[in-house]
């Protein structure tokens, strides 16, 4: 009798730990791209930020949550070491199935810097779009979209869920990328 109980008793938490594995054991996702524009000229996109949160089956909208976290926490980063040539950790975390952030840069640009995303925004705006300029003034934006999740509350657009994002301006100052760093070159 006393080995039943126990056979019965190890069954139960088997089961039992089958059930919340199965039942924590899916993904959703958020995206947003990064985009830079000047007054008067239309934006380019510079890269994407795939976000992806791990949760209950019960809670799917709870993976988003943490998606669209993992999302801003990156476009944080990116904007605090601006100045650094490398992807900031949080935005290469983005493995298997679990939550996790990765940036992808879509632009291709001739540039030795290629993971700083201020000589990226040089090289764009004044290279190929503001040549003869000295200094410009952008604006980095973007869209966190997805489904229900990837939005701070109940902001429903036509093509699911979305909310926008800025990063401050940024004043590029061009002429000492063209002459101190031959960004142009």
């Amino acid at each position: 009798m006393r080995i039943a109980m126990v056979f019965f008793l190890a069954a139960g938490l088997l089961l039992a730990n089958v059930a919340t594995s199965v039942a924590a054991d899916i993904t959703r996702s958020c995206k947003s791209g990064i985009d830079v524009e000047i007054k008067d000229v239309n934006s380019v996109r510079l890269g994407r930020v795939a976000g992806q949160g791990k949760c209950g089956k019960s809670v799917p909208n709870k993976c988003r949550e943490r998606a669209r976290h993992v999302i801003v926490k990156c476009l944080e980063q990116i904007w605090e070491h601006r100045f650094e040539n490398r992807i900031p950790p949080e935005c290469n975390t983005l493995a298997g199935a679990r939550t996790g952030a990765k940036l992808i840069w879509e632009l291709n640009q001739p540039i030795k810097q290629q993971n700083r995303i201020t000589a990226r925004i040089a090289h764009w705006a004044c290279c190929t779009q503001r040549p003869n300029a000295s200094r410009l003034n952008v604006q980095i934006r973007g869209t966190i979209s997805g489904d229900k999740g990837c939005a701070p509350g109940p902001k429903a657009a036509k093509k699911g869920y979305q909310s926008d994002w800025a990063m401050p301006s940024y004043n590029v100052p061009c002429d000492d990328w063209r002459t101190k760093k031959g960004i142009c070159n």
